[in-house]
């Protein structure tokens, strides 16, 4: 499933801890749905990084011509061709209206891609839990769409520094970096 890349969760490359979390009947429904969720962010900040959007926005406003090239060249085909029905959809290439179509198309392609794979028999579940997980994944998804849609927004706008906010990492002091040994124990 090469055109869709991004959101293959039946891809064995992709979603490998929600997959696990799937499997472990101790987690709660909520925690398996915020690690999917999580996975998404992760994964859209990796190909974000190295490539801004704005290259295929860029391209769906000038020649049509351009814009297969600039999709091809992209890393995520999937992701730029979601750019690109975006752009038609909105009828703009404005960044926050198109970064807005586009969370909510991966975020709903991903609630569907995922309720499909939370049905399969090999993970054990039974119905009841089944449905608690489809709900939780489709609450945490919509709750990251703001998110998904700033960062979206800024690769579209062509800031290639793309940060989540996440919790801020306490700094060590200069007596905990001095302890630390340089030969293994």
């Amino acid at each position: 499933m090469a055109e869709n890349e991004i959101l293959d969760v039946g891809n064995s490359k992709r979603y490998r801890r929600w997959k696990a979390a799937l499997t472990n009947g101790e987690l709660a429904s909520d925690e398996v749905a915020s690690i999917l969720s999580k996975e998404l962010q992760t994964l859209l900040k990796r190909s974000l990084r190295k490539q801004p959007l704005s290259i295929v926005l860029k391209a769906c406003d000038g020649d049509k011509s351009t814009l297969p090239d600039a999709i091809e060249s992209f890393t995520e085909k999937s992701l730029a061709r979601r750019v690109a029905q975006a752009a038609r959809m909105c009828n703009s290439t404005d960044p926050f209206k198109v970064g807005t179509v586009v969370a909510d198309l991966v975020a709903n392609e991903l609630i569907d891609r995922a309720n499909l794979h939370i049905g399969k028999d090999r993970y054990g579940l039974d119905s009841t839990k089944q449905a608690e997980i489809r709900r939780e994944t489709i609450a945490k998804l919509e709750q990251s769409k703001p998110e998904l849609t700033r960062v979206l927004c800024a690769s579209l706008s062509g800031h290639s520094d793309i940060r989540w906010n996440t919790e801020s990492r306490r700094r060590q002091s200069a007596v905990e970096v001095a302890s630390l040994s340089l030969y293994a124990r």
